[in-house]
This record gives structure tokens, C-alpha cells and sequence, in this order.
């Protein structure tokens, strides 16, 4: 039996990222969990549309406060287990090949006792005129972890 992976994310009134990220993901794992601080653009609606139904997409309300730890910790309430959580902004997107073999991944570093999968942040923005800027950073975001028993969000956004 494989280990379950739970994708996670925040959103607020960003719904043409939320649904490109959520159509991006959500198939290759068992679960998504949204939490929403109360959006007003559409976005609630279609979490709860037969499409994300059948992608396994569960929309929680929690209205916004300016408190992303605590927005992270409300989906890593509703994650549960002991299973893996994915996590990614509405803007953000792991690479085809990771996204495809994630599975695979995953239960290649349970048998390994790895309990932490960090990923290379590739930053890619277009400008308004259509130009675009990357930046391949040193910085390594720890978006996919096994879910214990006092895995939570703590000071900055990602840092769990």
C-alpha cells in the first residue's frame, strides 16, 4: 500500500492561479485541501463545483487575517494522519517531471525513513509588456513532508 499525499493550499481571491494550480496538482494526488480566507471572485463556488469534486477537493472557510501560519496549520488540521502533505502558494507549481513521479517519490523516501522532500525554487514572472525573468535560486522550499503528530507552522510562512 502506498503512503497518501494530502495537497494543501491557501488562497484568497486568486482564482485563475487557484484553478490552474488545483487542475496542476490535485490529479496526481489522493486529496486537496484548500482553505480559503473567504474569497469573493468565484473562487469558493468553483472549490465546490463537480469538477474539484471529482478531483478530491475539500474547501474549508477561514476568513482572512493576515496569519499565514495559522491559515497553514487550519489545512494541516484537516490533512490529518500520518500520510505526506504537498504544499504550494496558488502560484506556484512543481515541475511536470516531479508532479508525474511524486507518488513514486514518495514511497521511495518512506523506505528510506526520509520524512522532508525539499524543491529548488525556479522563479519565472512575465511582465505586463510580455518579457520574462528567471532566477534559479539557492533556496530550497521544503513543500512535500510526512505529517506527524507536532508537524506545525511556526513564525514565518514556510517554516514548519
Amino acid at each position: 500500500m502506498s503512503a497518501k499525499i494530502t495537497y494543501c493550499m491557501v488562497h484568497w481571491n486568486r482564482i485563475t492561479e487557484l484553478q490552474k494550480a488545483v487542475r496542476h496538482h490535485s490529479p496526481h494526488v489522493d486529496r486537496t485541501v484548500i482553505i480559503d480566507g473567504g474569497s469573493t471572485d468565484g473562487s469558493i463556488e468553483w472549490l465546490q463545483s463537480d469538477e474539484c469534486k471529482k478531483m478530491n477537493v475539500e474547501v474549508f472557510v477561514r476568513p482572512w487575517c493576515d496569519d499565514p501560519p495559522g491559515h497553514r496549520n487550519k489545512y494541516l488540521e484537516y490533512a490529518g494522519g500520518d500520510g505526506w502533505v504537498l504544499v504550494t502558494d496558488s502560484d506556484e507549481y512543481l515541475e511536470e517531471p516531479a508532479i508525474w513521479s511524486i507518488k513514486q517519490l514518495v514511497a521511495e523516501k518512506e523506505r528510506a525513513s526520509v520524512s522532508v522532500i525539499c524543491f529548488n525554487a525556479h522563479d519565472i514572472q512575465r511582465s505586463d509588456t510580455g518579457s520574462i525573468w528567471e532566477n534559479k535560486s539557492n533556496y530550497w522550499n521544503p513543500m512535500l513532508f510526512k505529517m506527524g503528530p507536532n508537524v506545525r507552522y511556526v513564525g514565518h510562512t514556510h517554516v514548519t
